[in-house]
Protein backbone atom coordinates (compact mmCIF):
# COMPACT_ATOMS: atom_id res chain seq x y z
CA UNK A 1 0.00 0.00 0.00
CA UNK A 2 1.71 3.71 -1.19
CA UNK A 3 3.03 4.91 2.11
CA UNK A 4 2.75 1.83 4.03
CA UNK A 5 6.48 0.87 5.66
CA UNK A 6 5.56 -2.80 6.50
CA UNK A 7 3.21 -5.18 4.53
CA UNK A 8 0.57 -5.22 7.29
CA UNK A 9 0.04 -1.37 7.21
CA UNK A 10 -2.47 0.89 5.86
CA UNK A 11 -0.90 3.27 4.42
CA UNK A 12 -2.31 6.41 2.45
CA UNK A 13 -5.51 7.05 1.32
CA UNK A 14 -6.32 8.31 -2.29
CA UNK A 15 -9.87 9.97 -4.09
CA UNK A 16 -9.39 7.34 -7.61
CA UNK A 17 -7.67 9.21 -9.78
CA UNK A 18 -5.55 11.58 -7.45
CA UNK A 19 -2.06 11.05 -6.67
CA UNK A 20 -2.02 13.05 -2.81
CA UNK A 21 -3.92 12.12 0.35
CA UNK A 22 -5.80 15.15 1.80
CA UNK A 23 -7.79 15.67 5.22
CA UNK A 24 -10.83 14.79 3.73
CA UNK A 25 -13.31 12.79 1.02
CA UNK A 26 -15.73 14.33 -0.73
CA UNK A 27 -17.15 15.82 -4.28
CA UNK A 28 -16.73 19.29 -2.85
CA UNK A 29 -12.61 18.56 -3.09
CA UNK A 30 -12.48 16.00 -5.58
CA UNK A 31 -9.84 16.78 -8.13
CA UNK A 32 -11.80 16.19 -11.42
CA UNK A 33 -15.19 17.41 -10.75
CA UNK A 34 -16.07 20.85 -10.88
CA UNK A 35 -18.56 22.96 -8.79
CA UNK A 36 -18.57 20.44 -6.34
CA UNK A 37 -21.04 18.04 -7.50
CA UNK A 38 -20.85 14.76 -9.81
CA UNK A 39 -22.86 16.29 -12.48
CA UNK A 40 -19.32 17.82 -13.85
CA UNK A 41 -17.00 15.61 -14.18
CA UNK A 42 -13.75 16.91 -16.16
CA UNK A 43 -11.74 14.00 -17.10
CA UNK A 44 -12.10 10.58 -17.21
CA UNK A 45 -15.85 11.17 -18.70
CA UNK A 46 -18.01 8.91 -20.84
CA UNK A 47 -21.24 10.63 -20.30
CA UNK A 48 -22.11 13.38 -22.51
CA UNK A 49 -24.21 15.27 -19.96
CA UNK A 50 -21.27 15.44 -17.15
CA UNK A 51 -19.21 17.43 -19.08
CA UNK A 52 -16.80 16.94 -22.08
CA UNK A 53 -15.90 13.67 -23.14
CA UNK A 54 -12.60 11.91 -23.50
CA UNK A 55 -13.57 7.97 -23.10
CA UNK A 56 -10.81 7.16 -20.81
CA UNK A 57 -11.64 4.12 -18.59
CA UNK A 58 -7.88 3.46 -17.34
CA UNK A 59 -5.97 5.98 -15.04
CA UNK A 60 -2.81 8.09 -16.79
CA UNK A 61 -0.04 7.43 -15.07
CA UNK A 62 0.55 10.89 -14.33
CA UNK A 63 -2.55 10.34 -12.44
CA UNK A 64 -1.85 6.99 -10.72
CA UNK A 65 -0.70 7.30 -7.09
CA UNK A 66 1.22 3.75 -7.18
CA UNK A 67 3.25 5.15 -10.31
CA UNK A 68 3.82 8.52 -8.92
CA UNK A 69 4.25 7.81 -5.29
CA UNK A 70 6.90 5.08 -6.28
CA UNK A 71 8.05 5.44 -9.56
CA UNK A 72 9.23 3.12 -12.00
CA UNK A 73 6.93 0.61 -13.43
CA UNK A 74 4.39 0.57 -10.52
CA UNK A 75 1.09 1.22 -11.01
CA UNK A 76 -2.39 0.58 -9.80
CA UNK A 77 -3.70 -2.74 -10.75
CA UNK A 78 -6.62 -2.81 -13.46
CA UNK A 79 -10.02 -4.62 -12.59
CA UNK A 80 -8.89 -7.55 -14.91
CA UNK A 81 -5.64 -8.24 -12.97
CA UNK A 82 -7.94 -7.88 -9.75
CA UNK A 83 -10.15 -10.50 -10.79
CA UNK A 84 -7.11 -12.67 -11.39
CA UNK A 85 -5.87 -12.38 -8.26
CA UNK A 86 -9.49 -13.10 -6.83
CA UNK A 87 -10.39 -16.30 -9.13
CA UNK A 88 -6.43 -17.55 -9.47
CA UNK A 89 -5.24 -17.25 -6.01
CA UNK A 90 -5.98 -18.52 -2.91
CA UNK A 91 -7.04 -16.23 -0.19
CA UNK A 92 -6.89 -16.93 3.69
CA UNK A 93 -8.19 -15.06 6.07
CA UNK A 94 -5.30 -14.44 8.63
CA UNK A 95 -3.79 -11.75 11.12
CA UNK A 96 -0.25 -10.37 10.07
CA UNK A 97 1.72 -8.40 13.18
CA UNK A 98 -1.76 -7.87 14.79
CA UNK A 99 -3.74 -6.97 11.82
CA UNK A 100 -6.63 -8.71 9.88
CA UNK A 101 -6.47 -9.17 5.82
CA UNK A 102 -6.30 -11.61 3.40
CA UNK A 103 -3.06 -13.46 2.44
CA UNK A 104 -3.25 -13.95 -1.00
CA UNK A 105 -1.52 -16.38 -2.10
CA UNK A 106 -0.45 -18.13 -5.68
CA UNK A 107 0.76 -21.55 -7.46
CA UNK A 108 4.10 -20.54 -7.43
CA UNK A 109 5.09 -19.43 -3.96
CA UNK A 110 4.44 -15.89 -4.21
CA UNK A 111 2.10 -14.06 -1.79
CA UNK A 112 0.99 -10.64 -0.99
CA UNK A 113 -0.71 -9.42 2.29
CA UNK A 114 -3.96 -7.08 2.12
CA UNK A 115 -4.60 -5.78 5.39
CA UNK A 116 -8.09 -3.96 6.11
CA UNK A 117 -8.29 -0.97 5.14
CA UNK A 118 -11.38 0.44 5.40
CA UNK A 119 -12.19 3.68 3.08
CA UNK A 120 -12.16 7.46 3.87
CA UNK A 121 -15.34 9.41 2.66
CA UNK A 122 -16.79 12.99 4.12
CA UNK A 123 -17.48 11.44 7.84
CA UNK A 124 -14.16 10.35 8.35
CA UNK A 125 -12.52 6.36 8.00
CA UNK A 126 -14.97 3.72 8.54
CA UNK A 127 -14.22 0.26 8.68
CA UNK A 128 -10.43 -0.27 9.30
CA UNK A 129 -10.76 -3.15 11.26
CA UNK A 130 -13.38 -5.71 9.16
CA UNK A 131 -13.16 -4.34 5.32
CA UNK A 132 -10.24 -4.15 2.58
CA UNK A 133 -11.50 -1.37 0.31
CA UNK A 134 -8.48 -1.31 -2.97
CA UNK A 135 -9.24 1.07 -5.80
CA UNK A 136 -8.27 -0.58 -9.39
CA UNK A 137 -7.20 1.65 -12.35
CA UNK A 138 -10.38 0.97 -14.40
CA UNK A 139 -13.22 3.10 -14.23
CA UNK A 140 -16.88 1.49 -13.68
CA UNK A 141 -18.94 4.79 -15.15
CA UNK A 142 -18.11 8.49 -15.40
CA UNK A 143 -18.93 9.04 -11.30
CA UNK A 144 -17.38 5.54 -10.04
CA UNK A 145 -14.80 3.48 -10.36
CA UNK A 146 -14.05 -0.66 -9.54
CA UNK A 147 -12.44 -1.84 -6.53
CA UNK A 148 -11.96 -5.07 -4.83
CA UNK A 149 -13.76 -5.21 -1.23
CA UNK A 150 -13.07 -7.88 1.57
CA UNK A 151 -14.59 -9.03 4.74
CA UNK A 152 -13.11 -12.34 6.87
CA UNK A 153 -15.65 -14.15 4.87
CA UNK A 154 -15.99 -12.84 1.24
CA UNK A 155 -14.19 -10.86 -1.13
CA UNK A 156 -15.76 -8.84 -4.43
CA UNK A 157 -15.46 -6.40 -7.08
CA UNK A 158 -17.25 -3.82 -6.99
CA UNK A 159 -18.12 -0.13 -7.65
CA UNK A 160 -18.05 3.56 -5.94
CA UNK A 161 -18.24 7.04 -6.15
CA UNK A 162 -14.29 8.51 -7.26
CA UNK A 163 -14.26 10.75 -4.29
CA UNK A 164 -13.87 8.46 -1.63
CA UNK A 165 -10.48 7.52 0.16
CA UNK A 166 -9.12 4.41 -0.89
CA UNK A 167 -6.22 2.20 -0.79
Amino acid sequence: NVGASKPEEVGLYFAWGEVEAKESYSWNNYKWCQDGSSSKITKYNTNSYLGTLDYKTQLDLEDDAAHVNWGGNWRMPTKQEFSELKTECTWKWSSQNGVWGFLVSASNGMSIFLPTTGFHNAYGIDHTDDQGDYWTSTLFAPTSSYYIIFSYNSSSIGNRDRFFGQT
